[in-house]
């Protein structure tokens, strides 16, 4: 086989795997600044923030330090059904909701939206941000 035969063969389905699998690890260490600023402080899995390179919210996290601190706000006001919770929290001075849902008491958010009169999208840090930082105020 020559040389050219090989350079022009498609990369095996293995390594184009492998590459793909690396490469999503690498962004995924991309994450926010309170997961940054608070590391890991468990046993047990890693962290995965909900907001990698600074995209808008992903259900694949687990303990993400922004989503945690949302949570904490979320249980004054969550409900419960089959093991299910949600909550709504109030954006201050902007007429929009960030609606969470998850299972149990967990590391995994597994939804975060706004909700915006009629208008419903993913959570974005800069809106958990607007949220938090009202929270520091009042």
């Amino acid at each position: 086989m020559g040389l050219d035969k090989i350079r022009s063969e498609p990369r095996p389905k293995a390594l184009r795997f492998v590459r793909s699998e690396l490469a999503q690890s690498v962004r995924a260490e991309r994450v926010c600044r309170r997961c940054k600023e608070r590391g890991k402080t468990w046993a047990g899995d890693p962290p995965k923030c909900g907001f990698p390179d600074q995209k808008p919210f992903v259900g694949l996290n687990w303990n993400c330090a922004t989503l945690n601190d949302l949570r904490d706000h979320a249980e004054k006001v969550e409900v419960y059904n089959e093991d299910q919770y949600a909550a709504v929290l109030p954006i201050p001075d902007s007429g929009e909701f960030i609606v969470l849902t998850w299972y149990k008491h967990r590391g995994c958010t597994e939804g975060a939206c706004v909700i915006s009169g009629s208008q419903v999208r993913p959570l974005t840090l800069r809106d958990a941000h607007r949220f938090l930082s009202q929270q520091r105020t009042a």
